[in-house]
């Protein structure tokens, strides 16, 4: 049972061992199966349940243990809500994450959203940056302008903003009130 600082920083951990596909369950927030783990998120708790040998009764119990556990355990039965602002047009099941730090390997960019997508053939990843204000959603993208070498009165331009990244290539950026997006 792994508690962590906020629900967010629960499912960043649980984003990043989350499977693409497989037996998801109503436990908790969200939580999986895959024999002989059963894994699952409720509010600021990530809970590992592992039970292997135990035969054909294996996952029932793992089931009934997660059900109540999760009960006891209390706090939120929902994913970020940070998450809903993702269009949901070709979004890629379950292939949404959080990063806590150093995203795209900046360390001012924190706390950044990602979705996967398909559209038309092509696959990319969406991100989500929100901020305390639009002033600090415009001062990391000031930030991030002035770390790729772009001119960052480029901020002031109207999305969304083209951006060559020597590390990340070619991003496609816009800055919506307290957001900062790409």
């Amino acid at each position: 049972v792994y508690r962590h600082g906020s629900p967010v920083q629960a499912f960043g951990i649980y984003s990043q061992e989350r499977p693409a596909s497989g037996e998801f369950l109503e436990i908790g927030a969200e939580g999986y199966l895959e024999p002989p783990a059963l894994n699952f998120l409720v509010g600021d708790t990530y809970v590992k349940l592992s039970a292997d040998g135990l035969g054909e009764g294996t996952s029932a119990a793992l089931r009934s243990l997660a059900s109540a556990l999760a009960a006891r355990l209390g706090g939120e039965r929902s994913l970020p809500a940070a998450l809903a602002l993702f269009p949901e047009q070709g979004r890629l099941p379950r292939s949404e994450r959080y990063a806590g730090r150093d995203f795209l390997g900046y360390e001012f960019l924190h706390a950044a959203f990602t979705a996967d997508y398909a559209v038309d053939g092509a696959r990319f990843q969406l991100f989500l940056i929100p901020s305390e204000s639009p002033a600090e959603s415009d001062r990391k993208l000031r930030l991030y302008l002035r770390s790729t070498g772009q001119d960052e009165s480029l901020a002031a331009s109207h999305s969304p903003l083209h951006v060559e990244d020597r590390y990340n290539g070619r991003l496609a950026l816009f800055r919506k009130g307290r957001f900062l997006g790409g």
